[in-house]
């Protein structure tokens, strides 16, 4: 989603999370885990007004050191418009996604949103 006001702009990227699953907001270098990376691709009208801004992360029970999105997470980029004109934006997640038994593979969902 993006929401557009003259001079700013806001990119949210929401994720649902199945019952019983996770992804990983922090993962220690000793943890064999994928850690989620927020991707973005803007252009150059658009300047970063900080960094994202995440969700709260919870601690894993099973793995120390670990933390984990479950149900559901956000994350909002905002940015300065250096003009007005309209543009596209892709933005997404790239995840690895366990259950208490198993890991699949990494995943990359993205979308692109016009402003």
């Amino acid at each position: 989603m993006v929401v557009v006001d003259n001079d700013s702009l806001a990119v949210i990227v929401k994720t649902e999370i199945l019952p019983g699953w996770h992804i990983y907001a922090f993962v220690p270098e000793n943890q064999p885990y994928i850690q989620l990376d927020p991707i973005l691709d803007a252009p150059a009208s658009l300047r970063k007004a900080g960094a994202w801004i995440k969700s709260k992360p919870m601690a894993s029970v099973n793995d120390p050191g670990v933390l984990i999105y479950e149900n559901h997470a956000l994350f909002v980029q905002k940015f300065a418009r250096t003009d007005k004109t309209s543009g596209k934006i892709k933005a997404g997640l790239y995840f690895q996604c366990c259950d208490i038994k198993q890991c699949l593979p990494p995943d990359e969902r993205t979308v692109e949103l016009e402003f």
